[in-house]
């Protein structure tokens, strides 16, 4: 894990994804100038469009991924949990395997 905590690795890989999502796009308007040109005669001309588009779905979904910014508000299914399960304080920790 880095020392600048998990705040800048998510901003790191924010960054990065939306950088794949700027090459996505590139790659998808491009095929699609080309393919416009050719008419789409060949099957196989959706291929890139396709894959374009699914790597800019993918890339703007981790764009906007906020999840590691999340923070638990409350515990549920705790009825059966063992009773030193609720208080973890006095484990000790432990920052890498």
């Amino acid at each position: 894990m880095s020392d600048r905590g998990p705040a800048a690795i998510g901003a790191a890989a924010r960054q990065l994804n939306l950088g794949a999502a700027l090459l996505a796009l590139a790659v998808l308007a491009d095929s699609g100038i080309e393919h416009y040109r050719g008419s789409f005669r060949n099957k196989a001309m959706y291929v890139p469009l396709v894959s374009a588009s699914l790597a800019l779905g993918g890339s703007l979904f981790g764009t906007l991924d906020r999840r590691a910014e999340l923070r638990p508000v409350r515990q549920g299914w705790c009825r059966s949990a063992l009773p030193w399960s609720m208080d973890l304080t006095q484990v000790a920790r432990t920052e890498r395997q």
